[in-house]
């Protein structure tokens, strides 16, 4: 073992292949459980093979610490990481010099964050092993009065980094009093950068209070007396107020996650660290911090959370909106906590003592009321601006009350926001729409007693100015359409179809950013099905998308072409939903015979997409009836290079009508100059039979699907599969027309182009004749 860490101080490659046999052996070839479980005294596992072998391996690690003349390197600091996680609480009995070697080359050498990373990495190693406490006995942070200075602050980021399973007493009866005292000591300085540096300290001492909550070990027992410490600095110091709000969510959720019975997988989730899942599991197993703890934890935080509730709503009334934010999250997971019926309490006597209940008369009489209580016309808009600051902030609570509620509590906040889901403007308005989508997203029942109240709220709206008040609605589309096609029944389908018709609306709708919120909620929507279970023999995904094809005959063109979009983005974000409508194909290509240029236009994409995601064994299939279909039409050069790739050019020319096989040889030829630009340096892919990627032509189609306009997109497409050479020969092309203006060998056309560039110039008449030979045959452009 010796001669092997010995090597750790050897050139990099030499290290690294060391400390990764060293760390093999750590990991994987050492039953640490047997000593982790021992009952045995300290004195008498040393002395057992297991401690030998042990003290052996962290002796080793200690000489070669010695050894070095600056810091370690990461791959040694490696090494000594797994020793702490593995070891685990007792690595503060065998390890303990090394923690101190560790802290001088932090207290010692200049801090450059790059030169002291991996040493901080390791040192949190040993928080997360040993726990907070037991590092802060060995490296105090304490005040040297003498030099009016803390000392050993650099350990503070590394304790909030990495601090999991400690204990409320310990910060209440040592973190809280140094910082006091601290504090204090700032408050007799006169010299502005000694004051600073306290200052700085007492912040972060407190920034300690969320780490100490992530599982700490005696919630139950010690949580009323953190509340009240609490309850001073709120109302004393408007600084502290985040990092008290993110204590109070991180106790309370992780705590709640556990009572639910979402144990080991979730550990990570919410404490944030990216450290080994074995040493953070057994970190939290090893106090026992099991479903029946949480469960008396949740208990202790509803008893003494109150008045904390409390005391964040007022300060939740007096802040700034992008305070407001963080505030109503633990505002949030306490109402979780305190019950539906105490939140229901709290929330009606503050609508009455606002002066916010009227849902009879609604907003126009609660102006009306201002208006009665304050003659000034100056007056009365101050207090009209406070009423919509007011009941804006209470539709925020509201929002945040929704979780918990009970059935009565719902429908007594859905009273309360249903007269501004009428308005047109305004916060208050987007702050309802995000209220009911939080009640629509967890409260099936509520959706289906009060469906047709909230299809006349919610259907038939004009875009809104604001495109977070569109968004919020959307949210509400996007819920309530996924509970009505889960019921699976004629009538709740429906109204699923009028609410699929309001979103495919709106992806024709003249605003760029209008229509990729209607292609988010549809993605949403889809997302939302694919996890949810079957209700029925046909899924919902098969229900999904036969009520878009419903779209494809019958209706109007900018719906219809709508309709092929929403197909085309759904296909493009998932496959395997071809699968789910029997001849989808077929189905597409038929609208192909359709007469408006913009359902042409939204089929050829659709067809695009098609081509590029199915594969070729789907496509050979139908290979005839695609390459019929595409080729009389222009702009699909594209689309015919991606079959010609995934199924192979002897495939495609068995099916070729004679009439467009120059087309087809074109697109060959160019693109076979790619492959000899290679020789000038530019490398291009030859075409090939079959094309294994083509993720960066379905992000160039809907990089223009949802941004581009038509015109990019002719662009687009022209200029697609374009190589070096291929420029050039375009470019030479163009500086040729022909006398009735059209560009020589430019056009898409698969007769257009390559069939005229071979042909001797001619006079104008036989031209315009040859033309209309042309169009007679059935040449048709999109």
């Amino acid at each position: 073992m010796s001669e092997l860490s010995g090597l750790l101080i050897s050139e990099s490659s030499v290290a690294k292949h060391a400390a990764d046999i060293l760390r093999e052996l750590i990991n994987q070839h050492t039953d640490w459980g047997i000593f982790l479980s021992s009952s045995q005294s300290y004195d008498d596992f040393v002395k057992s093979p297991e401690g030998s072998v042990i003290m052996s391996i962290c002796a080793s690690c200690q000489n070669v610490l010695s050894a070095c003349s600056s810091i370690p390197s990461e791959h040694i600091l490696a090494v000594i990481s797994d020793l702490f996680l593995k070891i685990g609480e007792c690595s503060a009995l065998f390890m303990r010099d090394i923690v101190l070697k560790l802290s001088l080359w932090m207290t010692n050498v200049d801090k450059d964050l790059h030169d002291v990373k991996y040493v901080q990495e390791c040192l949190g190693s040993a928080v997360i092993s040993m726990g907070p406490e037991k590092i802060l006995l060995m490296i105090p942070i304490s005040l040297d009065t003498k030099k009016k200075a803390c000392l050993n602050t650099w350990l503070i980021p590394i304790l909030k980094e990495y601090t999991i399973g400690g204990s409320l007493q310990f910060f209440v009866e040592h973190i809280v009093p140094l910082a006091k005292s601290i504090q204090e000591m700032c408050n007799r300085v006169h010299k502005s950068s000694t004051k600073k540096k306290l200052l700085s300290s007492v912040d972060g001492l407190w920034n300690l209070l969320p780490a100490f909550c992530h599982y700490p070990t005696d919630t139950a027992k010690n949580f009323d007396s953190l509340a009240k410490i609490l309850l001073v600095k709120l109302k004393e110091d408007s600084s502290s107020h985040e990092h008290i709000a993110a204590a109070i969510k991180v106790l309370v959720s992780e705590n709640s996650i556990l009572k639910d019975n979402q144990e080991a997988e979730n550990i990570q989730k919410t404490t944030g660290l990216t450290s080994n899942s074995f040493s953070i599991k057994s970190r939290v197993a090893s106090y026992h911090y099991s479903q029946k703890i949480a469960c008396r934890n949740v208990i202790a935080l509803a008893s003494g959370s109150m008045e904390l509730f409390k005391s964040l709503i007022d300060i939740f009334f007096a802040s700034p909106p992008e305070k407001r934010a963080y505030l109503k999250e633990t505002i949030g997971c306490l109402a979780s906590v305190l019950g539906s019926s105490n939140v229901q309490t709290f929330f009606s006597s503050s609508l009455t003592r606002l002066g916010l209940v009227d849902n009879n008369a609604g907003t126009e009489k609660i102006e009306h009321n201002v208006q009665l209580t304050d003659a000034s016309d100056l007056g009365r808009e101050v207090a009209l601006d406070k009423l919509e600051e007011q009941r804006s902030m209470m539709m925020e609570l509201a929002t945040a009350f929704v979780g918990e509620a009970d059935k009565y509590f719902i429908d007594i906040i859905f009273d309360y926001i249903r007269p501004y889901l009428s308005g047109s403007v305004g916060a208050s308005l987007c702050e309802a729409y995000q209220t009911l989508s939080k009640i629509l997203k967890g409260n099936s029942w509520f959706v289906f007693a009060q469906v047709d109240q909230l299809m006349n709220l919610l259907l038939g709206l004009e875009s809104p100015v604001d495109l977070s008040i569109l968004q919020c609605r959307f949210s509400c589309l996007h819920f309530l359409f996924v509970h009505l096609l889960k019921k699976n029944e004629e009538k709740a389908n429906t109204k699923a179809l009028l609410i699929l018709n309001e979103i495919i609306r709106f992806l024709k709708d003249s605003k760029e950013e209008v229509r990729k919120l209607a292609y988010d909620t549809l993605l949403e929507i889809s997302s939302s099905l694919k996890n949810s279970e079957l209700a029925a023999p046909q899924s919902h995904h098969q229900l999904l998308f036969e009520m878009i094809m419903g779209y494809f005959s019958g209706s109007p063109p900018h719906i219809m072409s709508g309709a092929i979009a929403a197909m085309s983005l759904l296909i493009y974000k998932d496959a395997d939903f071809y699968f789910c409508v029997p001849n989808l194909m077929q189905s597409v290509l038929v609208l192909l015979e359709n007469k408006a240029n913009e359902v042409i236009k939204a089929t050829l994409g659709l067809i695009k997409v098609l081509v590029s995601c199915l594969p070729s064994t789907e496509i050979r299939k139908q290979l005839p009836d695609i390459i019929n279909g595409i080729l009389p039409w222009s702009s699909v050069r594209t689309i015919v290079e991606i079959v010609i790739r995934k199924c192979g050019i002897d495939s495609v020319l068995l099916v070729l009508p004679d009439k467009f096989k120059g087309f087809v040889k074109t697109i060959t030829e160019q693109s076979q100059g790619k492959v000899n630009s290679k020789k000038t340096g530019r490398p291009e892919r030859a075409l090939e039979p079959a094309d294994p990627s083509i993720s960066a032509l379905l992000d160039r189609k809907y990089s223009r699907l949802l941004k581009g306009t038509q015109a990019a997109k002719r662009k687009k497409d022209s200029s697609a599969h374009s190589g070096k050479s291929g420029q050039k020969l375009f470019l030479k092309r163009r500086k040729r027309k022909f006398e009735d203006g059209s560009l020589d060998g430019t056009s898409e056309n698969p007769r257009r182009g390559h069939n005229q560039r071979k042909e001797p110039k001619i006079d104008r008449k036989n031209k315009r004749k040859r033309m209309h030979e042309k169009s007679v045959r059935g040449d048709r452009r999109v």
